[in-house]
């Protein structure tokens, strides 16, 4: 959002400065100056994006993405998680996984709390997805009781089902304050709704 706020301030400023070129065939020299001065930053951050995105493009794998997650997790600037989130948003359900689930749900409440509300989209979408293909799972096996014998696949799924519950209750929270709500739109407000029904 930054960066296109940046570009557009250029973009006036460069309109401006054309204007007045073609009415009196002058440039001023400390305008240009200025406007090439101001457009440096978002240019640098411009050139960053693009090569945080080809690592992160190195580390993708549509079997296993939770390397790529991992990795958008810890740079940092959350635009890259939001556009890797929406890929996986769009990818068939049959690439997701439990381990999938339970590598996103952490990175959700921060995306919820973002001033953007496409961050807070995103997230909701995520979120969405999880409750609709493992909110069952995670509910049943996180609170049911535990198995005799030692079963290890077992005990993992349980853990994996517990963490993901214990981020789940988190963002039944933040779903309730009105402003996240506000920015997410409907699909903040089906997200809640899925919440219910889990919990019904």
């Amino acid at each position: 959002r930054s960066v296109a706020a940046g570009n557009a301030c250029n973009q006036s400023e460069a309109a401006r400065l054309a204007s007045k070129a073609a009415n009196t065939g002058e440039v001023d020299p400390d305008a240009l100056r200025n406007m090439r001065q101001a457009h440096e930053p978002f240019l640098a951050l411009l050139k960053e994006r693009v090569r945080v995105m080809e690592l992160l493009r190195g580390r993708w794998s549509a079997r296993n993405p939770n390397q790529a997650i991992e990795f958008a997790a810890n740079t940092s600037e959350p635009a890259v998680l939001v556009d890797l989130l929406s890929i996986l948003n769009r990818m068939e359900i049959k690439s997701w996984k439990l381990d999938t689930a339970t590598a996103v749900l952490p990175l959700l409440n921060n995306l919820m709390a973002s001033k953007y509300s496409s961050h807070v989209e995103t997230a909701c979408d995520t979120l969405k997805i999880v409750l609709k293909h493992f909110g069952q799972l995670i509910s049943s096996t996180a609170r049911g009781l535990p198995s005799i014998g030692v079963d290890l696949c077992q005990e993992s799924r349980v853990n994996k089902c517990q963490d993901c519950m214990y981020h789940l209750d988190q963002l039944r929270d933040s779903l309730s304050s009105d402003s996240v709500i506000e920015k997410a739109g409907p699909i903040g407000r089906e997200a809640r709704i899925m919440f219910e029904l889990l919990n019904s």
